[in-house]
């Protein structure tokens, strides 16, 4: 009944999410989680979901690869970049992001399926993707290949990259089924970070990463199931001021074993699990000699998924071990409570609250197998290797009635970040706050209507960070109307108010001043499903009024939406 009730709420969330309502989509994603945590498709659904979520890199990989380690044969085993990662963000408004299943076959049978994507736009970006899938008995292979190059949007903001992912899976028996992929990754860029002051920044980079995965299922019996995982990555990382060449070359060859047990018992569900990464790397530099490190990483953790039915309360209970030992953070060694609730005191009331610490992964070790979020607040940000953040944060969502829903939220995170000069280290004070609200209204069957404020504020100390900025207020007010016709005709418009005030430096540290910024962009996107589930078609232009403004953001993927006028047009194509 359970596994009933987590499927019935990944599917609404999955409809929420359609329609361009991400928070009440996220508060469906947890419920599923917790009526039952090794669910593969509320963990498909979270990754497809983070994966347009700024700073949730680490999230997504992480929910990605326990949907593909618990996935049945003829699931989408490789997940569509294209349709579902950073550049969504410049090729979609958010309702039409491609999900899980949305064009697979509702049943499972031998043969093969084709998606390909393509997308071409302004700034000289074009985009392509195909992923093919093939059943046959007992076995399934996906093979993906993807491409993006843009320009950016001012001097040094190109970036350019590919990726080739092949991944096997073999279903051994009913209850044991295991998995190998391999994958190639490689990725040059300039300036991705958005800072108020546009000449902030100068490095070209480029990285290279090769994974190697293999990974085993095992269900114990009815109510209990065995993880295994273990990767290899060889990661290699240059950076390049002008005037200097190769300023920064590091390569890190790591590897990484981990196994998680999970289990149904009478109170609830019980996820324990651990891991140990280990690396060999090199660093060099024109400023000091090549330095050779073996940064170790070891992680223990458990949680408790305890439904009380007699107060409609479900709790999430856990207990983290890490200890990091690096060059850039030194020695790390902490317990992390976890505390999450959720509280559903009403039909159609939901209060959810949590408390946290965690530590920083290590770069090359992003995606895991431990639990993502807590309470549906997320645990992991891309903050610096080692740092100790402390969040607190509380929301509510209410369904008014069937056309109406509303909620607010809001918290705050302690950051503890290492900032070492290759002598000492020393650890500095971050700051983020956030609150947002939403409405979510369907006026019409075929119409829908969301509000989402929110503000944020982040403190940094000067110099802590390439980011440019020592304080940033941020609000940020988008309103979207979406209308949908039966002949498969779909249309957004958004119209977002951002206000912006700061402290901000220059990138030689030789200037803190105060400024703001003040500006509406406006985006417009048009949709044409094909018939028989054949894909869908769509053109739109972001900031379609060209509007020129200063922005800091704080996602290292770029600000949430259009720096200038870019137009584009996408296809996907399902065979």
């Amino acid at each position: 009944l359970d596994k009933d009730v987590a499927t019935k709420s990944s599917l609404a969330a999955g409809v929420y999410n359609q329609l361009g309502f991400e928070q009440a989509g996220i508060v469906e994603g947890t419920k599923s989680l917790l009526f039952d945590p090794g669910s593969p498709g509320a963990h498909r659904f979270l990754a497809d979901l983070y994966a347009t979520q700024p700073r949730s890199e680490i999230a997504r990989a992480s929910e990605l690869l326990q949907a593909q380690l618990r996935q049945p044969l003829g699931s989408s085993a490789v997940q569509a970049q294209i349709a579902n990662d950073d550049i969504a963000r410049l090729s979609a408004l958010g309702p039409f992001n491609v999900g899980i299943n949305e064009f697979d076959s509702l049943y499972l049978h031998n043969g093969a399926n084709l998606q390909v994507y393509g997308l071409g736009g302004d700034q000289r970006t074009y985009a392509g993707q195909g992923v093919l899938n093939v059943v046959t008995g007992s076995a399934a292979v996906s093979l993906s290949q993807y491409y993006f190059d843009t320009q950016g949007f001012r001097e040094n903001n190109q970036n350019r990259r590919s990726q080739t992912d092949a991944l096997v899976q073999v279903q051994i028996s009913p209850y044991t089924s295991v998995q190998a992929e391999i994958s190639g990754q490689e990725q040059q860029y300039g300036d991705l970070i958005v800072s108020f002051d546009p000449s902030f920044g100068m490095t070209t980079n480029q990285t290279n990463i090769d994974n190697y995965r293999l990974g085993m299922r095992h269900q114990l019996n009815p109510a209990s199931e065995l993880l295994l995982v273990a990767q290899y990555i060889d990661r290699r990382d240059s950076k390049d001021f002008p005037g200097f060449g190769p300023f920064l070359q590091s390569q890190n060859k790591s590897a990484k074993e981990e196994a998680q047990y999970l289990t149904s018992v009478a109170w609830g569900h019980l996820v324990t699990g651990a891991s140990y990464f280990e690396a060999d790397t090199t660093e060099s530099s024109v400023f000091f000699p090549t330095i050779e490190t073996r940064p170790t990483h070891f992680n223990a953790y458990g949680y408790a998924y305890i439904p009380v039915d007699r107060f409609h309360v479900n709790a999430q209970v856990g207990l983290s071990y890490d200890n990091l030992d690096a060059r850039d953070s030194g020695r790390v060694e902490e317990f992390n409570p976890k505390l999450g609730v959720v509280w559903t005191p009403a039909i159609g009331t939901t209060i959810r609250a949590a408390t946290f610490r965690v530590v920083r992964r290590r770069i090359n070790s992003d995606e895991g197998l431990e639990p993502t979020n807590v309470a549906g607040f997320n645990q992991y940000f891309d903050d610096i290797n080692g740092s100790i953040s402390k969040r607190l944060a509380v929301a509510l969502d209410q369904q008014v009635d069937q056309k109406l829903r509303v909620g607010l939220g809001g918290g705050k995170r302690e950051i503890s970040s290492p900032l070492t000069n290759g002598a000492t280290i020393d650890f500095d004070a971050w700051k983020e706050r956030d609150l947002f609200s939403y409405i979510y209204y369907t006026p019409t069957r075929r119409t829908a209507l969301s509000v989402s404020p929110r503000w944020e504020r982040f403190e940094r100390p000067v110099g802590a960070s390439d980011e440019g900025f020592t304080v940033v207020d941020t609000w940020y007010v988008p309103l979207t109307i979406r209308a949908f016709w039966p002949n498969g005709i779909s249309a957004a418009a958004t119209v977002a108010y951002v206000k912006q005030r700061g402290t901000f430096f220059d990138v030689f540290l030789t200037n803190v001043y105060d400024d703001s910024s003040e500006f509406t962009v406006a985006d417009f996107l048009v949709q044409y499903e094909l018939p028989r589930r054949r894909g869908a078609v769509a053109i739109g232009v972001r900031n379609a009024f060209d509007k020129h403004f200063q922005f800091q953001s704080t996602d290292r993927t770029g600000p949430p939406f259009a720096m200038e006028r870019f137009a584009y047009a996408r296809v996907q194509l399902m065979f």
